[in-house]
């Protein structure tokens, strides 16, 4: 009786294992973090690149922009100045460094990643904007679009947290008029301002890692889950080094 009861003991012990071990097999994981394409995707699909026709059918892209909401774009300040600048010298036919139009009665026009074409060919539609708010010391400017010809877009959503230094991130922009370039780098460093003269530079910068160029400007840097962190804002003469408008100076100016 005692060798039958030892035994019975034992076999509902192992079933009982087996119970727990079938459990645990069953219960659900966690949602797995965004996959590294699915943040690429996420970031381009809130780009937008700004281009400028200087004559019939030759269509240029000068800077990138990122919605921030369902009218509104948000790009760096010289990229306005910059337009505003170009615009000024082809009215005037003079290049001269003082001359530029008003940049709040400039039209600006940007396009979709849908509406690109490729490299070098006209974009299938543009969409026209006009200067809502800018800010010389933060590099920061937003453009307010039109609702006619507005197409369904998403916005972008700004990071509840940064990086760790050496964390990877995510660069889109048009380097040298190359539509929804998109870059991986990482954070090099925080910083609180860089010196010398010029836009952005006395503010809260992040210092990146990445092969960016001319046409990056005003364009978002994201981190591993696709959201905002930072504004393309200039480059350095190290290697494949540029700074970005921080999220909190961001947050900050644009509220």
């Amino acid at each position: 009786m005692k060798r039958l009861l030892i035994a019975l003991l034992m076999v509902l012990g192992l079933v009982g294992c087996m119970g727990h071990q079938k459990r645990a097999v069953e219960t659900p994981s966690k949602p797995s973090e965004i996959t590294e394409i699915e943040a690429m995707r996420k970031a381009g699909s809130v780009t937008v690149a700004l281009v400028h026709e200087d004559g019939v059918a030759d269509v240029s892209v000068y800077c990138t922009g990122v919605w921030i909401s369902k009218d509104e774009i948000l790009t760096a300040a010289h990229c306005m100045y910059g337009l505003a600048h170009h615009i000024g010298q082809q009215l005037s036919g003079e290049d001269e460094d003082e001359i530029q139009v008003d940049p709040y009665k400039m039209p600006i026009h940007y396009t979709t990643e849908k509406e690109n074409l490729g490299v070098d060919k006209e974009p299938a539609a543009m969409h026209l904007g006009k200067l809502l708010a800018i800010s010389t010391k933060n590099d920061l400017a937003v453009i307010k679009v039109y609702s006619q010809g507005l197409v369904e877009h998403a916005v972008a959503e700004l990071a509840d947290s940064m990086p760790e230094v050496g964390e990877s991130v995510i660069c889109v922009g048009h380097p040298q008029g190359m539509y929804w370039t998109y870059v991986h780098g990482s954070v090099a460093a925080y910083r609180d301002g860089m010196p010398g003269p010029g836009p952005g530079k006395e503010i809260k910068l992040i210092q990146v890692q990445a092969p960016i160029w001319f046409g990056n400007s005003g364009g978002g840097l994201f981190d591993k889950r696709g959201r905002l962190i930072g504004i393309s804002s200039f480059i350095t003469k190290a290697p494949d080094t540029g700074m970005y408008v921080h999220r909190d100076v961001i947050k900050e100016w644009v509220k």
